[in-house]
């Protein structure tokens, strides 16, 4: 893997990645675009061993792992797209008083922290690592250890690309760390432009602390904990309140609970449709299959925190699940809205199969929930009506609480599609300006700077007058791809 020694410290990997970075971030549209067709092609030449390898290491489904190893590849691929637009460089000609250009360019070595439950989509081969090599940054994987050959196996078709374009090895690393020193000294070192990671509250908010004692503070773009809450603002008729069962129920216990947009709390108004509703709910959900999770801490983390749950005043359980069994089953709890607003404690994230019901006894009650909310990824509202005041007055709420609401569909699921923000207001993400999926992820690693009174031989093809690069291109306040 590292030309300059069989184990390398520390410093010898990030200063090799930031030595290949000198190179790499010069290089072509095509160039780039040729390193993610290539990963794809590596990857694609492994699919059946990495599937295989990480459903022993997770005990995800082969099926699961399937679709997800698929939207990995299409990250790149629709990642490479956005990246050859120029979009990303965001590029702006004033030809006014003075001669002023401004334009993107990459930040820097990344270090990436993946999560336990995508192996492929949110690890190293995912979405960070494809957003940071379009934007022209040098990578630094730290392999996750929860799957560790899946991450080699991952990590070794990366680089057979990078070789195959006789690219610098340092442009692609994977370490592995297990002292939490180790990870303090990554996040710490000179050379680290920025950190990418997927995973728990105390996991991301230690990552930013770190960054920020650094004598020159850098960006964590940390995605963490989120409950996702789930308004139910009119339930519909008697099969509509059915259908919704079975739709939450699969959001709620999909892939063991194991997803960061798992609706964790559902609120609903006290009436006869509610009280259908969560009989429906748990009927749903009691027909799952248990089903073992990731790995024993994850499994051991879930049990404490169903369990705090449940010894919290005014909770009821509905489901309860086993403690001391491999495989888990769905748990429902219950509570009143007054209760839920005294106890802090039930907006924290628990990561499994479990979802709390909220019941509120009038819409000032409900809007009394959403207002207390911490930052979140989604927001769900199910209503029948578009123009009621009401539901005007809880969406205007729940949008300064969350990255993407949702009205009448369920949070799991998300598209890697140009309008996708997948982030939100702290806790749920360090910043909430940027999203960790789609081709907006890659601004997470650029930044501005502006060109004045250059002349032409000295600015870069994106800000040059014949735009050699035919990119789009905002020239005194409007939008062009042809030549000044």
């Amino acid at each position: 893997m590292f030309a300059m020694a069989s184990h390398p410290t520390i410093d010898e990997v990030m200063d090799y990645s930031l030595n290949a970075f000198h190179s790499y971030k010069n290089t072509s549209f095509e160039t780039r675009t040729r390193l993610s067709d290539e990963i794809v092609h590596q990857l694609t030449l492994l699919r059946n061993n990495l599937i295989d390898t990480a459903s022993k290491e997770t005990h995800l489904t082969i099926e699961r792992l399937q679709t997800e190893f698929d939207r990995t590849l299409h990250q790149f691929q629709s990642y490479t797209r956005a990246y050859s637009t120029g979009n990303w460089m965001l590029p702006r000609i004033d030809t006014g008083k003075k001669d002023v250009r401004k334009m993107y360019i990459p930040l820097g070595p990344v270090v990436v922290y993946g999560a336990s439950n995508f192996p492929f989509a949110y690890a190293t081969p995912g979405g960070d690592v494809a957003s940071a090599l379009a934007a022209g940054c040098t990578v630094v994987v730290k392999a996750h250890p929860a799957h560790p050959q899946t991450a080699a196996l991952a990590a070794k078709a990366i680089q057979n690309a990078i070789q195959n374009l006789n690219l610098h090895p340092g442009t692609f690393q994977q370490i592995e760390l297990t002292d939490a020193a180790h990870g303090k000294a990554l996040v710490q070192h000179p050379a680290t432009a920025a950190v990418a990671f997927t995973g728990s509250y105390h996991g991301g908010k230690q990552l930013f602390n770190w960054a920020n004692e650094r004598e020159h503070p850098i960006p964590v773009f940390a995605e963490m904990g989120s409950v996702n809450p789930v308004f139910i603002a009119g339930e519909g008729s008697n099969s509509d309140v059915e259908q919704l069962a079975v739709k939450l129920s699969v959001s709620v216990s999909n892939s063991c609970g194991q997803f960061c947009t798992k609706p964790g709390i559902i609120i609903g108004l006290q009436s006869n449709g509610w009280i259908q509703f969560i009989h429906a709910l748990q009927h749903q959900l009691s027909l799952k299959v248990p089903a073992p999770m990731l790995h024993r801490g994850i499994h051991q983390q879930f049990i404490q925190g169903i369990q705090q749950v449940a010894g919290t005043p005014g909770v009821q359980c509905l489901l309860h699940t086993h403690p001391n069994t491999d495989n888990v089953q769905p748990v429902l709890h219950e509570v009143s809205a007054a209760d839920f607003l005294n106890e802090k404690s039930l907006q924290e994230e628990v990561f499994g199969p479990c979802t709390l019901l909220v019941t509120c006894h009038s819409t000032d009650e409900m809007l009394a929930v959403a207002q207390s909310l911490k930052g979140q990824l989604t927001g769900t509202v199910i209503s029948p009506e578009f123009h009621d005041a009401f539901l005007m007055e809880l969406i205007d709420i729940l949008q300064s609480k969350v990255g993407r609401l949702i009205l009448n569909d369920v949070p799991t699921g998300v598209e890697v599609v140009t309008a996708m923000h997948h982030g939100g207001p702290f806790p749920a993400t360090t910043d909430s300006r940027f999203t960790s999926v789609g081709p907006d992820s890659i601004l997470r690693f650029v930044r501005p700077v502006t060109y004045q009174q250059f002349p032409a031989h000295l600015l870069p093809d994106a800000l040059k007058n014949d735009n050699p690069l035919n990119i789009w291109r905002i020239v005194n306040g409007c939008m062009k791809n042809d030549a000044l």
